[in-house]
């Protein structure tokens, strides 16, 4: 094994350079996808700021496929919920063929969000 003249534990006498050139451009890169994501949030914070101004009006019922989409579940789901009676429903006028649709109040989605599910009832 050969032995240097420069031991590990000395400082070297000439001057070490490094080349932060790479360090550059991967920082221009980083600066400018922080850009672009401070552009999508602006955008995201003024489409919220939007909604908020202009809150959704009132209704009096929900049509099932409105009231899963705003509890993020299936359509097929809320319908058995409603002919379990786990909420509040009432069958409407309208519908396909002798099997009429639900209408579900618009209390009821405020109930369902605070206490969730009415207790099951068993059906014969």
């Amino acid at each position: 094994m050969e032995i240097s003249d420069h031991d590990a534990s000395t400082a070297p006498d000439y001057p070490m350079t490094v080349d932060y050139g790479w360090f550059d451009v991967r920082f221009a890169r980083l600066a400018e996808r922080l850009r672009a994501l401070e552009g999508s949030l602006t955008t995201i914070e003024q489409s919220v700021a939007k909604q908020e101004a202009e809150p959704e009006p009132e209704r009096a019922y929900y049509s099932v496929p409105e009231f899963a989409a705003r509890v993020e579940r299936g359509e097929y789901t809320v319908r058995e919920w409603c002919r379990m009676a786990r909420i509040h429903a009432e069958k409407c006028e309208s519908g396909r063929g002798e099997a009429k649709s639900w209408k579900i109040p618009a209390a009821e989605l405020q109930r369902y969000r605070d206490h969730g599910l009415l207790p099951a009832q068993y059906l014969r």
